[in-house]
């Protein structure tokens, strides 16, 4: 017996279960930029997500004051 599983929701829908998947499960969330979701070799998945390195100086965020 075959069972097909059919997802009718619109595609925003789809992408929002998938950003929302890899903000509530991934430490790496903030530096990535692929957020595949489920499909994440990270959350079990096969794709390889693509994770931005971390500034080394804080300027451009905002964390670090002018003068110290």
């Amino acid at each position: 017996m075959n069972v097909i599983i059919s997802d009718g929701r619109t595609d925003w829908m789809k992408k929002e279960d998938r950003i929302m998947t890899c903000m509530n499960r991934c430490a790496q969330y903030k530096h990535c930029s692929s957020r595949f979701g489920t499909d994440c070799k990270k959350l079990g998945g096969s794709e390889i997500p693509k994770i931005r390195q971390e500034r080394r100086y804080g300027y451009a965020t905002g964390r670090l004051r002018k003068g110290g």
